[in-house]
């Protein structure tokens, strides 16, 4: 299927900010239209399975943020 990186961005509260993504644990809500990947080197890395829209979510202890994925069917764009 279809891949898409996605990126978590953690904010702290001494006001910096920086890349999280392979520290956050990923969840879908729905893993027969897409999954993400927990796999150390690819984490982050969602496939599109089916099509639908699943709620993709990061997670660290007590935080958490999340994002709306939206897998669509390949369409015809060109005959040569």
């Amino acid at each position: 299927g279809f891949t898409q990186q996605l990126t978590a961005i953690g904010f702290f509260s001494d006001g910096t900010k920086r890349i999280v993504t392979d520290e956050v644990i990923w969840a879908s809500s729905n893993t027969q239209i897409a999954s993400i990947s927990n796999i150390e080197g690819s984490r982050g890395l969602a496939t599109g399975l089916r099509a639908g829209s699943v709620i993709i979510t990061a997670n660290s202890n007590c935080v958490s943020g999340s994002t709306i994925l939206t897998v669509t069917t390949a369409s015809l764009v060109a005959v040569e």
